[in-house]
């Protein structure tokens, strides 16, 4: 049985989907485990053929039948699948694969998303597009940050706040150790920056004395 690292155990934990689709699925581990464990229906998909050359040498090695799919984003979707997971990439390559793939999301219900950068960015994204945010958690996985969201079809209003900092997070170690590191960050940008320049950091700070006073 493959062992799933931290971050991939926290998007496997939240898969609950009937049919599921992994994009960007690498060497197709969570797909393998939805498969061997929940006995989900799943597809493992990706841009280029490596990826999905390596995750069915897996899925042949532990006897999965796990149907691969070469296809940029999901445009070439099933319509099948009421789940989509997306991880491994950065928000901004996310918000594109929604965008452009806008017509194959009619019949899915949720998203899994775990963008390694521009998180804030994706949240915008989602809830002007029609996604609320209904559970967020942060891992730390070789000292660096990853958010995972789970999203469902329907409107939201976000904070400044919950848009910086996650909406419905989970509130664990690993995510008040990334709100002090966050702090710090913003410390250090306020020597460096006019005044005048730093409102928002103002905010920021503010609200990250007092989220972490309270933990």
């Amino acid at each position: 049985m493959i062992k799933l690292s931290k971050r991939l155990q926290a998007i496997y934990d939240l898969a609950n989907g009937n049919v599921i689709a992994d994009i960007g699925c690498d060497h197709g581990y969570i797909p393998l485990k939805l498969d061997q464990k929940k006995h989900k229906k799943v597809y493992a998909c990706d841009v280029a053929q490596g990826p999905l050359s390596r995750a069915q040498a897996l899925f042949e090695k532990e006897n999965a039948k796990i149907d691969t799919i070469l296809m940029d984003g999901i445009s070439a979707l099933p319509e099948d699948v009421d789940q989509v997971i997306i991880a491994g990439m950065g928000g901004k390559l996310i918000e594109s694969i929604l965008e452009k793939g806008k017509d194959k999301l009619v019949n899915v219900d949720s998203l899994i998303l775990s963008p390694h950068r521009n998180a804030e960015s994706l949240r915008s994204y989602l809830i002007k597009n029609h996604f609320r945010i209904e559970k967020e958690r942060l891992v730390f996985e070789e000292d660096h940050a990853y958010w995972i969201m789970y999203c469902r079809k329907g409107s939201q209003t976000l904070s400044d706040w919950q848009v910086w900092y996650g909406a419905h997070v989970k509130e664990d170690d690993d995510y008040r150790k990334y709100l002090k590191i966050e702090k710090y960050k913003w410390e250090d940008l306020q020597n460096k920056v006019p005044a005048s320049r730093f409102e928002e950091g103002k905010a920021r700070l503010k609200w990250l004395d007092s989220k972490i006073s309270q933990s």
